[in-house]
């Protein structure tokens, strides 16, 4: 009895199966297409939802017979032919194997052609892992490009994935400009007109990415190629978003402001630099970004530009509401102010830096607590408050009136609050102020005298030197004398100290206009510029000068146990004394000058100057007693140039 119901149901599974096959056989029927003009069939259901949601393979890439008769051939241990490849790919880069290993990338990418972790993982692995193993930078830019070829490869098979065009300007801008042999590679790659044609295929523009200032095509500027193209995609729905949008539209500003630098690095800032810069600001606070309609983790749309405009926003619907309760805000404010000591002031108004002791790091915290607390929550429960007691009273329509502005102030506080977290995830506010700061000509000189004092270094012109040299009018032509032989003129030429110095004076004017930038420049060129003059003044035995314009920056960073090497104000205390004490002992001298001069009959004090008064002719007034008789005062004159003879034997 067992034994047949066990075939019967044996039976019953093999007939439900070749019944389902029937229907199955209908769902997953393919589309024909008659190239004589034909009828046509949609085919089943999957094929018309693949068709709907462009999931078919011609339609997410290109078809290569190979790779689907490679799927094909592994008779459904795709899975296992994969994970063995990778195994291989990774004991050949230990084996230093690379022919071995291209064979096993190639044939990789055949069995996942739309797995895009795979062209970007192995391309990172051409441009990164291996290029490393070798020593002569031009094998490696070789394989850095072997990695990028790689990774164009892979556009043909996801032409629908817009992170694969986000590597490539992830690679080209990085790779190329912030590894440690980027001044070779960027050379390199201004030189490699083969492989500025190669890109030409994928869509790249040769115009577009030419630098003319720096003689041929730029990284930075290919990589905000690769990321525009991305861009565009998006924008016109040819592909998905597959990330945020913050950190997808602020890649392609970004590889601007990266020539801007890498620019003024590689030769004298000049109006093509400022430009570079003006580009650079424009696409990051302008409709690419900064007006951008940006959509937040919550569906929030927001624009990362406009936060001083809702700030304003609420300040006005704010106003509006202390109409309901006048003079309300004004007593709150008061009240929570009049906590604050004259010692919590004085706390709270110094730099977080400057503060050592932990108590008063504890008085600063209870200061700004004070100082910065939420006016709107302490007006909302005050008011809440005087409503539930009585001590305030609203009319049924002004409650609706004073609710609805709380909502709306409620909304705008959400907006300023994504928008402000959302500038600080990408440093908006520092990168705009920079490249405005950039962009201005007091930067561009204090960059100038930076760069020409690097160059008198390499040239060994470490302090100033007198010269002789043929004297030139203002239109740089050589000035002649009568007999047209050249005139000559003796000048002071500034050596390399003196350019630091220039540049360090300039820089603090920038930063009296643009302070947000005080903490973060001087992590970018200013700290080994400082280190270099620094340097240079010892070769010359000059000691660091007390009203070095930049001190300020050298002591924070004293300050937060950053040593550089610089002197700072604590370790120049002794000389600062002494200078005081100097200060002070001419101070007195020359107050005791002016009493001498204004005991002196016809001497106007006010008049009297010292370092200028003639001892010839002081002399003869004060060996002369009797000083009425002008007769007598003759031989007198002639008393110092004897005097003076004396000395001379």
């Amino acid at each position: 009895m067992t034994r047949n119901e066990s075939f019967r149901r044996k039976i019953i599974y093999i007939a439900a199966i070749a019944l389902l096959l029937i229907p199955l056989s209908f769902i997953s029927q393919p589309a024909t297409i008659k190239k004589d003009g034909g009828e046509s069939t949609v085919g089943g259901m999957l094929s018309q939802l693949r068709k709907q949601h462009g999931l078919s393979q011609a339609e997410i890439s290109e078809i290569n017979p190979a790779s689907e008769s490679m799927k094909l051939a592994t008779l459904g241990l795709r899975p296992v032919a994969v994970t063995l490849l990778w195994g291989r790919v990774q004991d050949a880069r230990k084996k230093e194997q690379w022919d071995r290993l291209r064979t096993s990338t190639q044939t990789l990418i055949a069995l996942q052609p739309n797995f895009i972790k795979v062209w970007e993982f192995q391309a990172h692995n051409l441009s990164y892992n291996i290029s490393r193993e070798f020593d002569d930078y031009q094998y490696r830019y070789h394989w850095v490009k072997e990695g990028l070829s790689y990774l164009m490869q892979g556009i043909a098979y996801n032409r629908k994935d817009h992170r694969i065009f986000d590597q490539l300007g992830f690679f080209f801008g990085l790779k190329l400009g912030r590894a440690d042999e980027k001044e070779q590679f960027r050379r390199l790659f201004r030189r490699d007109a083969d492989y500025h044609n190669k890109l030409a295929e994928y869509g790249i523009d040769k115009k577009e990415i030419r630098s003319p200032d720096l003689g041929g095509p730029d990284n930075w500027l290919t990589s905000y190629q690769w990321y525009d193209i991305s861009r565009r995609n998006v924008d016109e729905g040819i592909m998905a978003l597959r990330t945020s949008e913050i950190m997808f539209f602020k890649n392609a500003p970004s590889q601007l402001r990266n020539f801007a630098i890498d620019y003024e690095i590689e030769k004298r800032p000049d109006d093509a630099a400022q430009v570079a810069w003006q580009k650079a600001l424009d696409e990051w606070t302008g409709s690419a970004f900064g007006l951008r309609t940006i959509r937040t983790s919550a569906n929030l749309p927001i624009q990362l530009e406009r936060l001083v405009e809702e700030k304003r926003k609420l300040e006005d619907k704010r106003v509006e509401l202390d109409k309901f309760f006048p003079g309300l805000r004004k007593k709150l404010d008061e009240e929570r102010l009049s906590n604050m000591t004259d010692q919590m002031w004085e706390v709270y108004n110094t730099p977080t830096d400057e503060i050592v002791d932990p108590e008063l790091y504890k008085v600063w915290n209870l200061a700004r607590e004070i100082v910065e607390a939420d006016r709107d929550t302490l007006f909302k429960a005050a008011v809440d408050a005087g409503l539930a007691d009585g001590s305030l009273m609203l009319t049924e329509q002004q409650k609706l009136g004073y609710e609805r502005l709380e909502m709306q102030m409620n909304g705008i506080r959400r907006e300023l609050d994504f928008t402000s977290r959302y500038r600080g995830t990408v440093n908006y506010e520092y990168w705009s102020e920079r490249a405005t700061a950039e962009s201005q000509d007091v930067t561009i000189d204090a960059r100038k005298a930076l760069y020409d004092a690097r160059a008198l270094v390499r040239q060994a012109k470490i302090d100033q030197q007198t010269v002789t040299k043929p004297k030139k009018d203002a239109d740089d032509q050589f000035v002649l004398d009568q007999n047209g032989n050249q005139v000559m003129e003796t000048v002071v030429d500034p050596g390399a100290v003196q350019k630091y110095e220039e540049s360090f004076n300039l820089w603090k004017k920038v930063f009296v206009d643009f302070k947000g930038l005080e903490d973060d420049v001087m992590e970018d060129d200013l700290v080994a510029a400082m280190q270099e003059y620094y340097s240079n003044l010892k070769k010359i035995q000059v000691e660091w000068p007390l009203d070095f314009p930049l001190q300020r920056l050298v002591d924070r960073r004293h300050r937060m146990r950053m040593e550089d090497g610089l002197p700072s104000t604590e370790s120049l205390a002794d000389r600062i004394e002494a200078q005081k004490e100097l200060e002070a002992v001419q101070k007195e001298l020359q107050q005791g000058s002016d009493q001498e001069n204004s005991d002196k009959p016809g001497v106007d004090p006010a008049k009297a100057d010292p370092a200028k008064a003639e001892p010839a002719k002081a002399e003869p007034a004060k060996a002369e007693p009797a000083k009425a008789e002008p007769a007598k005062a003759e031989p007198a004159k002639a008393e110092p140039a004897k005097a003076e003879s004396k000395n001379e034997n």
